[in-house]
């Protein structure tokens, strides 16, 4: 695990320098306890020593023992300024066991001490499945100071539960100073990440004047994935009744999401008794048109949403039922979904690891879904992780655990964004730099702005897309619905009313996916032997020659992900 661990902090340090942000100069003082405690850490309620047995990094760890209270661990006094956002990152394990209990939760806090003598704590991180068996673990995260008068602040490390001792190393905290030119370098990353050149060799063969010719190039598809959770019933309905609702995801969306249909609970109310004509009928129209769906989802362990009668059985008896569901649902579906969430939001629900007593039971689900279609890519999926960072670490830990026990484990983080809650440019990538250290791609699940003013809500929706497009780690944006009349969040919509009308935040959408985020061009030919150069979004085109407006040869092209120059032969008899 350390390995892992030390080829993700290499990759923290590469995107520290790049993008949105930078990171200021580090605050932790004494931050890899190589040094004695000289005035910088301190005990809060607790015993705190150097020890030198299997450190993380360097020769010394930090050892945290007698704790007296939740919240007793080592402190240290920083230096912060109001209002700004400040990045942590340490790496933690318990060095004991508790009796009958799976796990502990973890925590790097901070404490400010406001003007007023108030308080205010926050949580830069928190691992909720944290336990002594996966060693060192990095946590942390992003917390924004209070934008207030400032007495003293401290950082700090507890675990839910006084009687676990735990060890701490390579703590580093940072400010993110955001660049001024945030919005010029989404631009730029945008054209870096997503485009390649192109280069058009023209040779006119046949007794044509080169001025007669015109070259059309059409975008046709693109690897990045822009798509839309749908309701099964709504796409699959064939009274016209749904018309609107079809005609918008068509014309706006080209990856779906079934946002309720193949979930355990609604596909089997009643055990043995399972709806597969609900999400097939869907299915068979989405596979005819060519558009990729994500599978949603194997299993999810909040209790609300696990089936009723599942909740009555034992354990053993759990565990049996969740092969067969997999074996059920992903075999039926084999090869006609791209993608399964599996077991959805583990780290809020805990439903199947409590009832069978098997911490690790979110390892067998992966395996068991991998064997029956190995084809699928396999998600993570899992929200507070890129609308606020409790969770990013923790989630970016369970997929690179997943990743090292050779599951291709991917990360999908929700994105549910409340009013006020879209972070500023830089804390958002840093956010999405987290997750891309796991290793796999990254996929923004479930996107939605919950924002009553249509016109706020379409900048934010606008600004949000560009940051997730421009990322490089990022494969696809997934919003969770489209329409006010069909959405559990209706101040998030992007189309409004009976016949489902694009509203700002629709006409934001439909610009940047369909119109700036798409390349169609169409180029003068002006000698017989011509290069033409322009650069291109990624996917496949279709390139048109006409001479004086008649089609005279069409031909293919592909702009790969990658490759910093294609040359395509166009020749013209």
């Amino acid at each position: 695990m350390k390995a892992i661990i030390s080829i993700v902090w290499s990759l923290y340090l590469f995107h520290s320098t790049t993008g949105y942000y930078t990171l200021g100069p580090e605050v932790i003082v004494n931050r890899g306890f190589e040094s004695e405690f000289n005035g910088d850490w301190y005990a809060s309620n607790c015993q705190i020593a150097r020890v030198n047995a299997e450190p993380y990094e360097g020769q010394w760890s930090a050892s945290v023992t007698n704790r007296g209270a939740n919240w007793a661990g080592i402190s240290q006094n920083v230096q912060v300024t109001r209002g700004r956002y400040y990045y942590l990152r340490a790496v933690i394990r318990y060095t004991n066991d508790r009796q009958g209990a799976l796990w502990d939760q973890a925590d790097a806090m901070v404490a400010v001490v406001r003007g007023d003598g108030s308080t205010y704590y926050a949580a830069f991180g928190s691992l909720v499945q944290l336990r002594q068996e996966l060693g060192w673990e990095q946590i942390g995260g992003d917390i924004r100071i209070p934008d207030t008068d400032i007495t003293s602040a401290r950082v700090y490390f507890q675990s839910s539960n006084a009687s676990r001792n735990y060890e701490l190393d390579s703590v580093s905290m940072r400010e993110i100073i955001e660049d001024p030119q945030h919005d010029t370098n989404i631009d730029a990353d945008i054209n870096i990440n997503r485009k390649g050149t192109v280069g058009l060799s023209v040779r006119v063969t046949a007794p044509i004047e080169p001025s007669d010719l015109r070259i059309e190039v059409t975008q046709k598809s693109r690897p990045f994935a822009f798509g839309s959770a749908i309701v099964a019933d709504r796409i699959s309905s064939t009274d016209g009744s749904n018309q609107a609702y079809q005609n918008f995801y068509y014309n706006n969306f080209e990856w779906a999401t079934m946002e309720n249909a193949m979930k355990w609970r609604q596909m089997e109310w009643t055990k043995g008794n399972i709806n597969y004509a609900r999400p097939e009928a869907a299915l068979d129209i989405l596979n005819q048109r060519g558009i990729p769906v994500r599978g949603h989802c194997v299993s999810w362990g909040v209790l609300q949403y696990v089936p009723s009668w599942l909740q009555t059985m034992t354990g053993p008896e759990v565990r049996t039922e969740v092969t067969t569901r997999i074996n059920g649902v992903v075999d039926r579906f084999r090869g006609r979904l791209v993608h399964w969430d599996t077991n959805n939001e583990d780290l809020h629900g805990f439903f199947f690891q409590e009832k069978t007593g098997n911490s690790n039971i979110l390892t067998e689900i992966f395996q068991e879904t991998r064997d029956v279609d190995g084809n699928a890519k396999l998600f993570v999926n899992e929200y507070a992780v890129v609308r606020e960072s409790k969770h990013t670490v923790a989630l970016a830990n369970q997929a690179r655990r997943l990743r090292a026990q050779g599951i291709d484990a991917h990360v999908g983080a929700q994105g549910h964004f409340n009013t006020g809650y879209l972070p500023p440019p830089g804390v958002l990538q840093r956010r999405l730099d987290t997750l891309a250290e796991a290793g796999g791609e990254v996929w923004i699940t479930e996107l939605d702005v919950d924002q009553p003013d249509v016109n706020e809500r379409a900048t934010q929706y606008e600004n949000a897309l560009k940051i997730f497009y421009g990322h490089p780690a990022v494969r696809g944006v997934i919003v969770w619905g489209f329409w006010d009349q069909a959405h559990w969040k209706p101040n998030a919509s992007l189309a409004d009313g009976p016949n489902c009308e694009p509203n700002a935040a629709g006409l934001a959408w439909n610009r940047l996916v369909k119109q700036d985020w798409i390349t169609n061009e169409t180029f003068a030919v002006v000698d017989t032997d011509d290069i033409i150069t322009f650069d291109a979004f990624h996917g496949d085109y279709d390139l048109t020659v006409k001479e004086n407006g008649n089609v005279i040869k069409t031909q293919s092209l592909t702009v790969s992900e990658g490759s910093s120059f294609t040359l395509i032969e166009v020749d013209v008899p």
